[in-house]
């Protein structure tokens, strides 16, 4: 592992950033939930970077969103492709340091703290999608 020039997030060999991912026997043990809750709060941290939360009346309806660069939009994900997104910008590893590949229901954990009322995805919303492009990003 090492760190780049920026000095922040470390990254692993293919320059990917680090996403530490709960053991999915973690999620088994009701004495550890607090910890799997709290470790895939920081992997929606770090996802606040690149996708949206689209917000709906029912939390538990609320989505994860992206932007498209090309398609100047919002463009919805499902869980397969959430997971998909994740594999491709992160190089997943368990507290061990061992590279992992993202487990579905470890996806759906992270899914969760991404579409919570408390999420620390930024709202995905018109008044973003019109500045952004008015701005041409």
């Amino acid at each position: 592992m090492r760190l780049p020039f920026s000095g922040g997030t470390p990254q692993g060999e293919d320059n990917r950033p680090i996403m530490t991912v709960p053991h999915i026997k973690d999620t088994d043990d009701w004495h550890k939930a607090d910890q799997v809750k709290a470790m895939c709060r920081k992997c929606a941290e770090q996802l606040s970077e690149h996708l949206y939360r689209c917000e709906r009346q029912f939390p538990s309806l609320s989505t994860v969103k992206r932007w498209d660069g090309l398609q100047m939009k919002f463009v919805g994900l499902d869980h397969q492709l959430f997971r998909e997104f994740i594999e491709e910008r992160f190089s997943v590893r368990t507290p061990d340091g061992r590279e992992w590949m993202l487990d579905p229901v470890i996806g759906r954990l992270i899914w969760e703290q991404c579409t919570a009322a408390d999420s620390p995805l930024g709202p995905a919303n018109w008044d973003i999608e019109l500045e952004r492009k008015k701005a041409g990003k």
